[in-house]
């Protein structure tokens, strides 16, 4: 059986951290204000980031990793929406976060952290049962190593099995053959 470190599963588990990482950013820029980006630039971030986050995922990825992955990803992205708001911003109407509170900035980022930290947990908890699940099945299924052990070792026990006697007396090494048909 293969890891969940290796093959589909592996890409299926980037993908999802991605996933992880580009949503909560998406939701918390347009719940500040923010506009919500097109479809395409929304797969290319989501892309990128799966790109970036793929090779934490060879392993079973900790909770110190995941937090600072969904950190940095979530500061980059945050930037990223900003300055794709600016670029489509309209001259006479205004795109970006509403910062009139001067609390404002502490309250985002407070809201980034305790998301941060609420969805590294619940990920963290799923790759748990997900390489736990996967160790305990995978000393259950037999392998291709694991058969071919079981049968080399049948050869060998009956190969060393002790010959009874009555048929080493028949045996056509000692000369005898069958009876000649006239």
């Amino acid at each position: 059986m293969r890891s969940p470190g290796t093959g589909l599963l592996r890409e299926v588990r980037a993908l999802l951290l991605a996933a992880a990482i580009v949503l909560p950013s998406l939701g918390a820029h347009v719940l500040a204000g923010g506009s919500i980006p097109g479809a395409v630039p929304l797969l290319v971030a989501l892309a990128l980031t799966a790109v970036i986050v793929r090779p934490l995922c060879r392993r079973e990825v900790r909770l110190p990793w995941m937090l600072a992955g969904l950190g940095v990803g979530q500061v980059l992205l945050h930037v990223g929406f900003e300055q794709g708001a600016a670029l489509t911003a309209h001259p006479a109407h205004h795109h970006g976060h509403v910062h009139d509170d001067p609390a404002a900035p502490l309250v985002m980022l407070a809201a980034h952290v305790l998301a941060d930290v609420v969805i590294a947990l619940g990920l963290r908890y799923g790759e748990s049962l997900l390489w736990r699940w996967w160790r305990w099945w995978s000393h259950r299924i037999p392998t291709t190593d694991r058969v071919l052990g079981v049968v080399g070792a049948a050869r060998r026990a009956v190969r060393d099995l002790p010959v009874p006697a009555c048929s080493r007396r028949h045996s056509p090494a000692q000369g005898r053959a069958p009876p000649v048909i006239a």
